[in-house]
């Protein structure tokens, strides 16, 4: 894991309101300070002078810590002088760091798949964008994967999960989002459903793509197929705010479709 270093600089200043300045070490060796108006500093740092003002005047005689765009300004605000005194910090890599960070976090390590993290903000904009009012959520899950552990071991179970997960993305387009929530099971979710009927015909050909192929597994001269199953709802933008529900509906869907031994598809319209 990346470990997020110190700030990239630090500029000393004073802001002088009633002036209509700003007072500066330019980190020149010799020490020298410049004057500019706040309009140069604010366009300097591409800052909104307006929105500056109103968080730095918002304070009286009171130490400031706060950031404002890609910039942290820490010092105080004498109301009776309108001048600020502080420093301001350029903090856009630890920003960019953050990003990195979080992105790796919302990533499974082994499936490179989106994972758990943060999964009901990922779906609710996944699905805002959706070119039609509805979009469907399917639980997936491997049939028969605890066979597979032990019969070929916990490495070619691993590969198996890589496999089928290289392949959900493989057949995915922009529309599909997969995720891996833990162990053998999976969260597809497809935005621009225009009715149950296609919703149903999407999730069978998508998996019967990444059920064609054979799986390599190591150590062993066997191919195996998996064969997977599934559950789904279909959903209003709307109702993308009750993921938890979505999940769960589809996941007792696709126990279902255990139970019948793949007999019947089992999407539905969720009704709350």
């Amino acid at each position: 894991m990346e470990i997020i270093s110190n700030v990239q600089s630090i500029l000393i200043l004073e802001i002088d309101f009633f002036k209509n300045t700003v007072k500066y070490n330019n980190n020149k060796p010799n020490g020298s300070t410049e004057i500019i108006s706040i309009k140069q500093f604010c366009q300097s740092y591409k800052i909104n002078q307006d929105i500056l003002k109103k968080r730095i005047t918002s304070f009286n005689c009171t130490i400031l810590d706060f950031s404002i765009k890609n910039y942290r300004l820490s010092g105080k605000y004498i109301e009776k002088t309108s001048l600020f005194q502080g420093i301001i910090i350029d903090n856009s890599q630890e920003k960019l760091k953050l990003k990195r960070l979080k992105n790796t976090l919302s990533i499974d390590p082994l499936t490179g798949l989106q994972n758990r993290y943060q999964l009901y903000k990922k779906i609710q904009k996944f699905c805002s964008i959706s070119n039609t009012d509805h979009c469907a959520i399917y639980f997936i899950d491997l049939d028969h994967f605890k066979q597979i552990n032990d019969i070929h071991g916990h490495d070619n179970g691993d590969v198996v999960l890589r496999s089928v997960a290289n392949r959900f993305q493989k057949y995915a387009d922009e529309s599909v989002l997969p995720v891996r929530l833990s162990g053998d099971e999976f969260l597809i979710v497809k935005r621009d459903i225009e009715s149950t009927e296609q919703a149903n015909q999407f999730i069978n050909q998508y998996l019967s793509n990444v059920q064609s192929e054979n799986i390599n597994l190591v150590n062993c001269k066997t191919n195996i197929k998996v064969s997977l199953s599934f559950g789904g709802v279909v959903f209003t933008k709307s109702q993308s705010t009750m993921v938890d529900k979505l999940i769960k509906k589809s996941d007792q869907l696709m126990y279902q479709m255990k139970k019948n031994n793949h007999n019947n598809s089992c999407i539905i319209d969720f009704v709350e």
